[in-house]
């Protein structure tokens, strides 16, 4: 016989953190990426410049839960775009199926398991995304380079000046307790 434990305490629970780090500014992207990956986490940190919590939504938890119950190959990868955006947001709810104002995207380009976090990694270039950035988000489905396409599996309200043309990374990190 089959017993299934169905109290809340036997369920996962998942928290979204994010981080934007100041990478040193004569890394290209192929430098950062070969660094980035063998770098802990602690070695990381010292070169974050802020950290929030990241919200994800009702069709992320969605995108998670379905991955898991996979049998077979044709479930669509989870971070497929790292999206950006300028809109006005109160704040985020589990309900967003999309950035207020989406002004830019970019393909994570690492992705790295310790323990029970997941660490999604994408660089931006000093000419990426230069503007005061307000909103984040990670599309996933049939997400591709155009903007607003996919399914918004996590959404975060954020101020970030990237007009200065800095390198940067974004650190979607996604933790099951």
């Amino acid at each position: 016989m089959l017993i299934v434990n169905r109290t809340p305490d036997a369920f996962a629970a998942y928290e979204g953190i994010v981080k934007v780090r100041d990478v040193p500014q004569e890394w290209d992207e192929a430098t950062f990426f070969k660094w980035w990956a063998r770098m802990k986490d602690k070695e990381r940190d010292k070169y974050t410049a802020f950290e929030t919590k990241n919200l994800i939504t009702t069709a992320g938890l969605l995108a998670i839960n379905s991955f898991l119950g996979s049998t077979g190959s044709s479930v669509n990868g989870f971070a497929k775009y790292l999206a950006l955006g300028t809109g006005a947001l109160a704040g985020p709810a589990v309900g967003d199926t999309s950035l207020v104002t989406e002004s830019f995207r970019k393909v994570p380009g690492l992705l790295t398991i310790t323990g029970n976090t997941t660490d999604i990694t994408t660089y931006l270039l000093s000419t990426d995304a230069q503007s005061v950035l307000t909103e984040a988000g990670l599309y996933t489905g049939s997400a591709s380079g155009t903007l607003n396409s996919g399914t918004l599996a996590t959404h975060l309200l954020f101020s970030l000046n990237n007009a200065v043309g800095l390198a940067r990374s974004v650190d979607y990190l996604i933790v099951r307790n």
